[in-house]
Order: C-alpha cells, then structure tokens, then sequence
C-alpha cells in the first residue's frame, strides 16, 4: 500500500486491556527505550495498582480477571510492589478468572444462563478462592474489588449485589466485607494517560 504521512504523530501509548500488558508491557517500554522514542506507554494493569494503592481500603484484594491475566501472575507482583513502595503492609490478594462473564456480557448465546447467573457463579468462586487461602483470609476480608477486565465495569452493580447475597451464607459471610470498594482499572488507565501527558508536555 501507499505510506501516508499526514497523520499526527503519536504521543502516548495505551495498551487497553489487561491482559495485554501482564504479558507485553515491559517489552514494549523497553523497546521504546531501545528505540530513543520518547513515547510513554500506559497499560490498565499498573494503573489499576495504582487505583488499589489511591483506595487506601484496609482488608484482603479480591481481583476478578481474564483467566490470561490470573495465569500470568501480574496481578501478584504488581498491586504488592506498589503497596510495597507506598509503605503498606502487603495485603493477602485472592483472583479468580474465566472467559464465561466476558462473553456473557458481549452477549454469546453459546453460555447458559445470563449476566446475573454468571456473575453470581463467578464472585462465589472468587470468594472461595480466598476462603481457601487458609488463616490470614480469615483474617482479612474482602474489601477491595479489582474488575481486572474491561468488560466488568458494565455490571457492577451486579457484581456487588453477588457479594451482598454470599454475606447471607455463614460459610462465606466471614470473607465479604460489610461494604466493599472497587476499581475500575480503565479510569485510572485515563488518569495515568493524562499525568503521563503532563510530565512530558504534550497535552
């Protein structure tokens, strides 16, 4: 094809998803090093630490998450190594993962039951992940909810209300918190974008 060369340069990079960045986004950095580009890159898994870090909410981190991100083990280093350099204690951090929510939210006939059913199926594996942790999730509930895939978002408040039901059962009652906080990587991606434009001028 033809190369064009009156489109605007690019500033800033964005990797909007997560579980692009638990894979690539060190390389990518690095490649724009190596490069001399002076591109600042911005992916939603180190902005939604820095959403749990913002948060300052007590308690154990629960992160429901593509199963690509969960088996990277992004999720482990890096929402600690932020609490870490913050001076917080690391915090106990229970993730669960499967691709059935995300489709069901985009719509796929192929996944029994609805959005409802599946969130209700996802947070109790979720809450039982970190019920199985053993001592210190009996310790700490969960408090603060990272909606580790893009699509999550949409169904919050469905999300929540699946927390709300297992408060009923006395088997998982003790590992829900009473209120519980949640973030949303894809707005903290967009406040990382927007400083990250600032410090290097190019708003």
């Amino acid at each position: 094809g033809t190369v064009r060369h009156d489109k605007p340069p690019v500033k800033a990079i964005v990797i909007a998803c997560n579980t692009a960045p638990a894979y690539g986004l060190e390389d990518l950095k690095a490649a724009m090093t190596r490069w001399s580009l002076p591109v600042p890159v911005v992916g939603v898994v180190e902005a939604g630490a820095r959403g749990v870090l913002e948060a300052r909410q007590p308690g154990a981190i629960g992160v429901l998450a593509t199963v690509g991100t969960c088996a990277s083990g992004v999720c482990h280093r890096t929402k600690p190594a932020a609490l870490g350099r913050a001076g917080r204690r690391q915090p106990t951090i229970a993730q669960y993962g499967r691709a059935d929510l995300a489709a069901t939210i985009e719509g796929a006939t192929t996944r029994p039951g609805g959005v409802a059913e599946q969130v209700a199926a996802d947070v109790r594996r979720l809450v039982e992940a970190h019920r199985d942790a053993g001592q210190a999730a009996a310790e700490s509930p969960l408090t603060t909810i990272v909606l580790g895939c893009t699509h999550f978002p949409l169904v919050e408040r469905e999300i929540d209300a699946a927390f709300a039901a297992l408060r009923a059962d006395q088997a998982l009652a003790p590992f829900v918190a009473a209120e519980r906080h949640y973030v949303d990587p894809a707005r903290w991606t967009a406040r990382e974008l927007f400083r990250e434009l600032a410090a290097a001028g190019l708003r």
